[in-house]
């Protein structure tokens, strides 16, 4: 916006001073002002948003408090490399962090703990360890805003880098004891979160998987110390920098090259080994880490983010690490690092190293990790910059290009200006010249006139031989008074018609053709081996009479120039330096673009009509073709390029306009002939071919590529236009064959040969009748080859190449039918929707070739338009077919589940929290379990369609099946409700937990809890914790909550809750508050007495706590 104003008030200066703009000139100081207004109002809508945001007094939200936090943090650290550290939990992130000295003791004070993100500074480098709800995603639906606030806050305060790097935790613990199904699940989170970065950033994000806590391995203490192998632990890593399409080969190679330095280490050091504990450790090490293999590899198979080809990670390194030997703690990498140095290892007999200078320094200054420089650049802001780079330059050029037009124009005008005034002084001169040079005829022509008379009158007395004597004196007269007559013409007449013909070429007023003309009279003044006496007479004499007029003295003028015209007279005098400037303005003007012109004039005089492509496929154009997308303009060709247009029009008339326009090649100076060769007339005529024959191909390429087919809502739409283009009067076979006949037509060489010739003078008549056709069709046949040759490849689809063969053409139409029948069987069905929705469903799980996967096989083959046309039907008819699918699943989730959800769970709690009715656990597990209403309603329809782990959709042919929003927000939270509240084993609804009390009321004196006929009782002093299941094994659904007073009268007071979820109301009604081992603590307020509760689930995802439970509902509409 500044860069604009600075401009406008550069621009502004520019006209005002240098141009002297007037003021009211509004198209120039018009864009100024309406600059200047549109920077005020943003100045003042700026200004008015500032004071409201401090004005307002509203919480902030999470997402608001979270940017805060890291806006604070990254002020003043900008400038520092930011390290992400993600991994599964309890992977020992922060381990690596301090036992490397990445973060030294002196670094504690800058570490700060929140509630989504822990913060770790040192002086070089920031470490940035998210909480696990913003990885995870599963503590309340705010969870992915978090996560996306967070990296847009990082991006826009660190937009070029944000990111140097990602130190990717996972331990070998959890990769071992883990079922698989659960391994993936969470290396596919935390995958999906790298994703997201790079989808941000759009730039290969640099990862460092570091496998910690080797030391779980059997064996390992023994290994290490006793091995010489803790001498070179820099070898328990892989370098994985150029292994982006060899990945499991490099990982491969290098894995068993530490296997077998491992392997060597063991036998060196079992020979001096005596124990037989200690050997055997030392043989057990290395194969369980060689049993560790296949593990290790698929975990990095699962981090390699791939999408089409591309890798959305930089993988740089794979490193083993622990921080336990022999009861001292250390990094194994950190010692890598030292011997990287050749530095000796010194280490306290206590927990941890002591300081030593020789681990101040992190792993990154050790190259085990690259420079922070290495990480890629953030291509979405590097295109913004671009992007607004262009838009100044846009802007800037704009402003130029405005000046310089107002400086041309103003240049123009003055200089216009200069030009008339010049002009009038030029014109009187002119007018003057011409009244001039108009007396001078009439003086010449009155002096010539006495003897043009005395010369006629002796040739009429001689002719009629009136007088006998002196015949042979009087005939001697008449030749000197025609002598006489003859030299007055040329010394007094002829001067002025050449300075007559001067002052009109002079003129620039006039046309190419009459320009063309009056220099071809001019020449033949001068030139007269080129002269037309005839042409001559009668083009002078009319210019004359045309200036002149043909009264008085000026009547007898062609008369004059009839005589003298008889004769072969002298050359006259010209000027020519008019001659040279008048032949390059003529030549500056292209003759082939004079004469095709004229054609395409003629053309247009003759009416020769038009080709429509719309009326040759009649009424069924409107019902395959869109009229508001289609130009029919284009589709309306004029008959000139048609084959028609071409022999009967195009061919003669091309012919004689050439032979006029190359004949007047000498008057330019291209020729020294006054007929033009057979050469020049060829080439003449063969560059207005060319020029006929490029428009005849785009006309044709234009028309055909222009058709637009319609979108059709419904499968009934579209198998009826798919009737219609295979059946026999297909429109596209009608396109086909236009082209076909309007641009296949060269001469058969083949014709003349099929006639059985047995006389030798038969023969003999057939050559000569085969070289007259050549050279009568020669160029014809040129041209037609180049149109030919542009349409060969879509003209093959009408033709076979064998007399048996089938046409291409005719596999396309096929395809076709075949697709009809495919979607007519589906519209026949007695339920349109559930039949396109079975189709759709088995297209989505088959790979086995269906008539739309045939028709886009087809069209690979076939040469454009034809190709777009077959993809653009299989398209329309894959998305139609979706779009019904999509009314069949609306019916059976309306019919299956929508129905039975409001029947038995419709504004009952937990759904609705403050309903009186509740969902029974009958109904609750019927429709929530596995193989329950939902969960087979998503297997038998949804899956098909969707990944339900991670709801995203499925593509096939580009297309995928459209939920709403809230659909899939929905089938997230049953997802979570599922996996939490059910036993996967009993698929049951089961919650274990724990529960103990904390806290008393000062006026009670005991209080107890009853869960379904389970106790915990509780008086003032350590308290015990128990644990529960729910439901109770009595199938008791009630929750009792007692307290007793501490008076003598000893009065209890109770609060009790019955139903199913009678737990859940007694919590909903207390006051909760998580604490960090992923339990809380509530608390219970019986008749004004506060009792605090410590409740803990055994689920890492708090069932009690599960937004997702109270969020759930059935949409109407899955769309």
């Amino acid at each position: 916006m500044l860069s604009a104003v600075l401009l406008s008030v550069l621009y502004g200066l520019f006209s005002y001073f240098i141009m002297a703009f007037p003021v009211s000139n509004y198209l120039t100081w018009g864009p100024m002002v309406i600059i200047f207004g549109v920077a005020i109002l943003l100045l003042i809508g700026y200004e008015i948003k500032k004071r409201k945001s401090r004005s307002t007094s509203d919480i902030e939200t999470e997402e608001e408090t979270l940017k805060g936090l890291l806006s604070s943090l990254l002020k003043s650290s900008s400038h520092k490399p930011i390290y992400l550290l993600l991994g599964n939990k309890k992977s020992g992130k922060t381990s690596l962090l301090t036992s490397s000295h990445a973060i030294k003791p002196i670094d504690q004070k800058n570490t700060l703990q929140t509630d989504y993100f822990v913060w770790h500074e040192s002086e070089k480098a920031i470490y940035i360890k998210p909480a696990p709800r913003l990885i995870y995603q599963d503590t309340s639906n705010t969870d992915q805003t978090l996560w996306k606030a967070f990296l847009e806050k990082i991006v826009s305060v660190k937009p070029r880098k944000p990111f140097a790097g990602c130190l990717y935790v996972v331990d070998l613990e959890f990769l071992i004891t883990q079922e698989e199904s659960q391994r993936e699940y969470i290396l596919d989170i935390i995958n999906t979160r790298l994703s997201d970065i790079t989808e941000m950033t759009h730039t290969a994000l640099p990862v460092y998987v570091f496998l910690s806590k080797i030391d779980k391995l059997k064996g390992f203490k023994e290994f290490v110390s006793l091995s010489p192998l803790k001498m070179q632990l820099e070898h328990l890593s892989i370098s994985l920098k150029d292994a982006k399409g060899t990945l499991n080969d490099v990982f491969d190679s290098g894995f068993y090259a530490i296997l077998s330095k491992m392997e060597q280490s063991t036998l060196d050091c079992a020979a001096m080994e005596r124990s037989l504990v200690n050997n055997s450790a030392l043989v057990t090490f290395p194969k369980q880490f060689e049993l560790c293999h296949r593990i290790i590899r698929d975990t990095l198979n699962k981090v390699r983010l791939e999408k089409d080809g591309f890798h959305l990670v930089d993988l740089r390194g794979l490193y083993f690490t622990s921080s336990h030997q022999g009861g001292r703690k250390y990094n194994l990498l950190a010692k890598g690092c030292s011997n990287y140095f050749n530095v000796p290892m010194i280490a306290s007999e206590h927990d941890q190293l002591s300081e030593s200078p020789l681990f101040t320094r992190f792993i990154i200054d050790e190259q085990v990790l690259p420079e922070a420089n290495f990480a890629g650049e953030n291509k979405r802001h590097l295109r913004q910059l671009i992007r607004k780079s262009h838009m100044t330059m846009a802007a800037c050029v704009t402003l130029l290009s405005v000046s310089g037009y107002y400086f041309f124009t103003t240049t123009q005008s003055n200089i216009s200006i200069i030009n008339q005034l010049l002009e009038v002084a030029n014109n009187k001169s002119e007018d003057h010249e011409y009244a001039d040079l108009k007396s001078q005829f009439a003086v010449t022509s009155n002096g010539i006139l006495p003897l043009y008379q005395a010369w006629t009158n002796a040739s009429h007395l001689l002719d009629e031989k009136l007088i006998d004597i002196n015949v042979d004196k009087l005939d001697q007269t008449t030749q000197i008074a025609y002598q006489h007559l003859l030299d007055s013409i040329h010394l007094q007449l002829l001067p002025l018609v050449e300075k007559h013909i001067q002052l009109k070429l002079a003129k620039s007023s006039l046309s190419h053709q009459e320009k063309l003309h009056l220099l071809k009279i001019y020449l033949m003044l001068n030139e007269a081996d080129k002269r037309d006496y005839s042409f001559l007479l009668k083009s002078i004499s009319r210019l004359l009479t045309g200036d002149l007029g043909s009264e008085g003295a000026y009547a007898s003028i062609p008369q004059y120039l009839a005589v003298y015209f008889k004769t072969n007279f002298p050359p006259i005098e010209i000027n020519w330096d008019l001659v040279r400037t008048t032949r390059r303005d003529l030549l500056s003007q292209s003759k082939v673009e004079i004469a095709y012109s004229q054609i395409l004039n003629s053309g247009r005089d003759a009416d020769l009509g038009q080709l429509s492509i719309p009326r040759a496929i009649g009424f069924n154009f409107g019902e395959i073709f869109d009229n508001e997308k289609s130009n029919l303009n284009e589709l309306n060709i004029n008959k000139i390029y048609t084959a028609t247009g071409f022999t009967t029009f195009y061919r003669p008339l091309s012919e004689s306009l050439s032979h006029d326009l190359i004949a007047d090649n000498w008057v330019l100076g291209l020729s020294n002939n006054t007929l033009p060769s057979d050469e020049e007339l060829k080439a003449f005529q063969a560059k207005v071919r060319r020029k006929y024959t490029d428009d005849y191909i785009n006309v044709w390429r234009t028309a055909i590529s222009d058709l637009r087919f319609k979108r059709y809502d419904n499968i009934v739409e579209i198998t009826n236009a798919i009737d219609t283009l295979s059946g026999p009067t297909s429109p596209l076979s009608t396109i086909l064959n236009l082209l076909y006949t309007n641009t296949k037509y060269s001469p058969e060489a083949g014709a003349l040969a099929q006639i059985p010739l047995k006389d030798e003078r038969l023969n003999q008549a057939v050559d000569l009748l085969k070289d007259s056709a050549e050279k009568v069709i020669e160029p014809d046949y040129e041209l037609m080859k180049r149109v030919e040759k542009a349409f060969a490849v879509i003209n093959t689809l009408q033709t076979s190449e064998t007399e048996n063969s089938q046409a291409p053409w005719d596999q396309v139409i096929s395809s076709l039918s075949n697709l009809r029948a495919y979607l007519k069987q589906i519209t026949d069905a007695p339920n349109v929707q559930q039949a396109a929705l079975i189709a759709a469903k088995a297209r989505m799980r088959e790979t086995a070739a269906d008539p739309i996967v045939r028709l886009k096989q087809v069209a690979q083959k076939a040469p454009e338009p034809v190709k777009s046309w077959l993809n653009e039907i299989a398209h329309q008819a894959w998305s139609v077919l979706l779009a019904e699918s999509q009314l069949g699943i609306q019916e059976l989730w309306t019919s299956n589940v929508y129905s039975k959800f409001e029947l038995v769970g419709q504004n009952k709690y937990p759904f609705t929290k403050h309903a009186e009715t509740e969902i029974s656990l009958t109904d609750f597990e019927e429709f929530f379990a596995a193989q329950g209403t939902l969960d087979s309603f998503i297997d038998d329809t949804l899956s098909p369609f969707y990944d339900t782990n991670l709801w995203q959709a499925k593509r096939v042919d580009g297309e995928t099946l459209q939920l709403s929003q809230e659909m899939i927000t929905q089938m997230k939270n049953y997802t979570m409700i599922k996996n939490v509240l059910f036993d996967p084993t009993s698929n049951k609804f089961n919650i274990d937990f724990s529960s103990r009390f904390i806290d008393l009321d000062s006026s009670a004196i005991r209080a107890s809890l009853n869960f379904g006929g389970e106790s915990l009782d509780y008086y003032h002093g350590p308290a015990k914790s128990k644990q529960f299941v729910w439901p109770p094994e009595s199938n008791e659904f009630f929750v009792n909550v007692n307290i007793q007073d501490i008076t003598s009268s000893g009065e209890q007071h109770r609060k009790a809750k019955e139903g199913f979820w009678s737990i859940f109301r007694l919590l909903n009604e207390s006051q909760l508050e998580p604490t960090s081992d992923g339990g809380f603590n509530a608390d219970i307020l019986v008749s004004g007495r506060h009792m605090t509760v410590k409740i803990k689930p055994s689920n890492s995802n708090n069932p009690f706590l599960l937004q997702e439970l109270y969020n759930f509902s059935v949409p109407r509409d899955i769309q």
